[in-house]
């Protein structure tokens, strides 16, 4: 090998060469690293809307095709034309339009009442007269000859039967001193003009809420009411809030009940209104109102929240994706449950030591498998914000494993809250706020009612005839709250058998 002359020049303009090309080629993978960072954003959008949409398609696939329980056959349908006649025609005072028949001497000195219509002349009638106790004349001791009657008809139910309860009331006049026209009093009516008024019940509703709310395990939820707003030809969304309560499941001494309140909407400044002052446990989901609750140095509740809530998500976008971890976590939690359902009705104590035997292993497994999975996920996909909405509710979801009180989740609630969404389908919304707040005193009665395993129209029948006839005082009302109610009449029925 010959030697070479060295060319400092010449390696000069090489070590140029090579640094330019290095910089292009520096430069070059600089901008295939862009594009591969734009492309994989891309594809992670793509596939979030792809998963979003998923899920969109999934629930609006179940709603047009899975069952539909509340649509109404013909029988149904018939059935709510004779109620809303019989509506109508109940605030008619008589079938005489409250005229004596012709020939009376007072004939058109009455002031003419409106034509609000006939109850169904198909349905059976029967007659409870009502008559004076003598038919002396108390003027000068005649004998009252009979020379008409007072008629009202009302919308009477039986089981599995309607018919028409005619309220009777013969009239009298004497022959001897014609001085007028004599018959018993009306009977007091715990409907007036056909509809129950705000002011005959709302003193129960309020005491059945500060009874509820008294005790010291509360479930809360709330879902949306559209009021009529007049003027702008639509309808404006307010609220309404369920407090429930149920000491069931661990036999404790609280009874099944639920109370409604009519809010103008569901702001963290109503959730305040209602719990501010409550001192217990409340379980609720994932609401931020609630959540205000215990900010700021709030001490006084108590939050737990909804396993439910959180299987639901995950729930959600399995359903829509298929995706093996969410199918895992409804396997996880799928065993929170199966130990709940064995410890159901058990004493507090005794379900508190099962769940730190079984639950609590499960538990503590979960979460740290929950934070290794939201490494793999997007956070902005239906799997992610379901991590994460777990995760950061994990206190509150968790809370019951060391209290033998707190149910695993808030369905107590949510089956209260069912009938309103089933009532909202069919009577669309509330006519004014007024109207609001006496569906609410009614759904809370009504569905307490229930809650005790009540005839819901026997024990409102009850007690407006014990609030009409005066039977039983305000300072009396406490009987009538359902669980009192059932009691009173349980224990009349088991003397009556004796």
């Amino acid at each position: 090998m010959s030697d070479l002359p060295f060319d400092p020049a010449l390696l000069r303009q090489t070590v140029i060469v090579l640094s330019s090309r290095l910089a292009a080629l520096s430069a070059e993978c600089s901008s295939l690293s862009a594009e591969r960072d734009a492309a994989i954003a891309q594809r992670d959008a793509a596939i979030q809307e792809n998963d979003k949409l998923l899920m969109i398609l999934s629930q609006y696939k179940r709603t047009i095709f899975g069952p539909r329980s509340e649509t109404l056959d013909l029988g149904q349908l018939s059935l709510f034309t004779i109620t809303a006649q019989a509506v109508r025609a109940a605030a008619n005072d008589d079938v005489t339009g409250g005229r004596l028949p012709d020939g009376a001497e007072d004939r058109g000195k009455r002031p003419a009442r409106p034509n609000r219509g006939k109850l169904p002349e198909h349905l059976p009638r029967i007659d409870v007269v009502i008559d004076m106790e003598s038919q002396i004349c108390p003027c000068c001791g005649e004998q009252l000859h009979k020379i008409g009657e007072t008629v009202k008809e009302a919308f009477d139910v039986i089981p599995m039967q309607y018919r028409v309860k005619r309220i009777v009331r013969p009239r009298y006049g004497c022959r001897g001193c014609r001085q007028g026209v004599l018959q018993a009093p009306a009977p007091a009516q715990a409907i007036d003009g056909g509809m129950v008024t705000e002011a005959l019940l709302k003193p129960l509703h309020t005491l059945l809420r500060d009874t509820v709310m008294s005790y010291p395990r509360l479930f809360a939820d709330e879902t949306p009411l559209p009021v009529l707003d007049p003027g702008r030809g639509r309808t404006k969304v307010c609220q309404f809030w369920a407090i429930a309560t149920d000491d069931r499941p661990w036999g404790g001494p609280a009874p099944p009940a639920v109370v409604y309140m009519f809010a103008e909407d569901r702001k963290a400044i109503r959730a305040k209104q209602l719990f501010g002052d409550y001192h217990g446990i409340l379980q609720v989901d994932g609401y931020a109102a609630y959540k205000g609750l215990i900010k700021n140095g709030g001490h006084l509740v108590q939050l737990a929240f909804c396993f439910a809530h959180a299987r639901r998500k995950f729930w959600d976008v399995h359903v829509a994706t298929k995706s093996p971890i969410a199918a895992e976590a409804l396997q996880r939690i799928a065993m929170f449950y199966a130990i709940e359902d064995r410890i159901r009705g058990l004493p507090a104590a005794h379900r508190a030591a099962v769940r730190q035997t079984n639950t609590k292993p499960l538990i503590e497994d979960f979460k740290p498998w929950l934070e290794a999975r939201l490494l793999e996920v997007s956070k902005k996909s239906g799997l992610g914000k379901a991590i994460r909405y777990t995760l950061n509710h994990w206190d509150g979801l968790t809370r019951f494993i060391d209290d033998g009180r707190i149910e695993i989740d808030s369905n107590t609630v949510e089956r209260s809250i069912k009938p309103i969404g089933l009532g909202k389908k069919n009577y669309l919304f509330a006519g004014n706020e007024g109207g609001a707040e006496t569906w609410a005193i009614l759904a809370s009665l009504i569905n307490s009612a229930k809650l005790q395993d009540i005839d819901p129209r026997h024990y409102l029948t009850d007690v407006l005839e014990r609030i009409v006839s005066g039977r039983t005082k305000i300072n009396q009302l406490n009987t009538l709250l359902p669980w009192n109610w059932k009691a009173e009449r349980d224990g009349s029925e088991a003397k009556l058998a004796a």
